[in-house]
């Protein structure tokens, strides 16, 4: 995953977080393949999608998402991406209440019976307008 997200291709990057040598989180960035359309129909601007964010549950509440979190967002600031978005599922409320903490809106739900129909829970879209955010 580490060699994909950092093949050297525009937009795309993953970071880990270590402690005395061990991985303890990461996260990726990586370009959504289609821009949003505008009321228009125009597509606009780029779109950065944070992918696989994740902490080993011994390290949570210590900073290591935020430190996380703030490198992908610079890094998407800096390859001019303007808004970015991550899917996360209903029952990560921990997660989904720490991304809207760190300015992410809640865009849009997604019912997920349809796509596996065994199982029955939403899909949030949390958006961020980068544009926003000061240098």
């Amino acid at each position: 995953m580490y060699a994909y997200y950092n093949s050297g291709q525009r937009g795309r990057r993953f970071w880990v977080a270590e402690h005395d040598g061990v991985i303890i989180g990461a996260t990726g960035i990586q370009e959504q393949q289609m821009a949003p359309v505008d009321k228009s129909g125009e597509r606009r601007g780029t779109v950065a999608v944070l992918k696989r964010m994740a902490v080993e549950s011994a390290y949570r509440r210590m900073g290591v998402a935020k430190a996380l979190l703030d490198t992908a967002i610079e890094f998407a600031k800096e390859q001019c991406y303007d808004v970015m978005v991550l899917y996360t599922i209903e029952v990560q409320f921990e997660a989904t209440c720490f991304y809207l903490k760190h300015g992410f809106e809640k865009k849009g739900v997604t019912p997920c019976d349809t796509v596996f129909p065994l199982l029955s829970f939403d899909l949030l879209n949390l958006r961020l307008d980068l544009n926003k955010i000061a240098q």
